[in-house]
């Protein structure tokens, strides 16, 4: 299994087989492709493009692996930083989108106008404004809770 922090989610061992199987799928194609321009007849040339076939399916394989084995540490990268996060600063609730009728909020100092669920505006004192008064306040959007 790669460290959380590599800086690549591959091991040496994935890469190790993602260079065999794609030079064996590589060595395999070229046999294929020599053996099958020096032959004339369809029947002498199939068992050269069966080996050929082969080749593509050795080299795919290699590809699949490593990419198979990259996504599984880029996950468990991610649980870790999620964990991370969760023993840092606890649950954190992202809010959704705001339904009709429901207002965005902001206080007095902010750059930013957050909807009412927003943990960055959680506890503060905050007041409930339309789009268009925190446009005229110069504020933007927040980008943790989409407003």
């Amino acid at each position: 299994m790669s460290q959380p922090y590599a800086p690549e989610p591959w091991n040496r061992r994935n890469l190790t087989g993602f260079a065999v199987a794609t030079a064996l799928g590589a060595a395999l194609l070229g046999a294929s492709y020599l053996g099958v321009s020096s032959e004339v007849q369809l029947k002498d040339q199939v068992p050269l493009l069966d080996l050929g076939i082969a080749g593509l399916l050795v080299a795919t394989a290699g590809g699949v692996g490593w990419l198979a084995a990259g996504i599984k540490a880029v996950r468990v990268r991610k649980a870790a930083a999620v964990t991370l996060v969760r023993s840092r600063f606890g649950s954190v609730e992202v809010a959704g989108p705001a339904g009709p009728g429901e207002g965005f909020v902001a206080a007095a100092r902010l750059t930013r106008y957050h909807r009412l669920g927003c943990s960055l505006v959680a506890g503060k004192d905050v007041s409930a404004a339309t789009l268009a008064e925190h446009s005229t306040a110069g504020r933007r959007p927040c980008g943790v809770c989409a407003a």
